[in-house]
């Protein structure tokens, strides 16, 4: 009797999640689109970090200890970015903050192939960390109130599910991608 009710929660739950999805799609058909943004932003960020720690790496030669420290920078200047995050969707409104916010991180990996472009580059590694950080810190609370702006009322803990769901969707497609393309002797730059 235990699967039985086990399978009727799944059920129940699955049913909820539908008609969730289908209100949602309905009422703010910007949320489609949004779900599918995060689930192409969100591998892309992992593979962009991944690509960029494989070429300092191998091509810069940046040692393991200088590479975490460029990661802690990161991570450290994440918690002011969250702050620029706040001031900026109050100054102008929270998308135009995040589009702007996308604007910079795409333009991030042609700054860091431009200045840390051979060995003994660290500190500027170090720079451009600062700003990853920063846009890093930025981005996820933009995205987060964007999408809290979209949700139709009565169903945000489900539309947050699925906003973590999207960006866990094509997790395995970045790193696939990257693996082939550095398995067979792609440039990194």
């Amino acid at each position: 009797s235990e699967s039985k009710c086990s399978c009727g929660i799944v059920q129940n739950s699955l049913i909820s999640l539908k008609r969730t999805i289908t209100k949602a799609f309905r009422q703010r058909s910007e949320v489609r689109y949004f779900l599918i943004y995060r689930a192409i932003t969100y591998p892309a960020n992992a593979a962009l970090i991944a690509a960029t720690i494989s070429y300092v790496n191998e091509q810069i030669q940046i040692s393991s200890r200088d590479l975490g420290i460029a990661v802690l920078i990161i991570l450290a200047c994440a918690i002011p970015g969250n702050r620029i995050s706040l001031s900026l969707m109050e100054k102008f409104d929270p998308l135009r903050s995040l589009k702007l916010c996308i604007l910079i991180i795409t333009i991030l990996p042609c700054m860091v192939s431009i200045l840390v472009s051979e060995p003994g580059h660290e500190y500027r590694l170090y720079l451009v960390s600062i700003l990853w950080g920063l846009l890093l810190g930025w981005k996820e609370p933009s995205e987060k109130t964007v999408l809290c702006n979209l949700i139709p009322p009565g169903i945000e803990a489900e539309m947050m599910g699925l906003y973590v769901g999207a960006g866990q969707l094509m997790m395995w497609m970045s790193p696939l991608i990257f693996t082939v393309m550095n398995e067979n002797g792609v440039n990194l730059r």
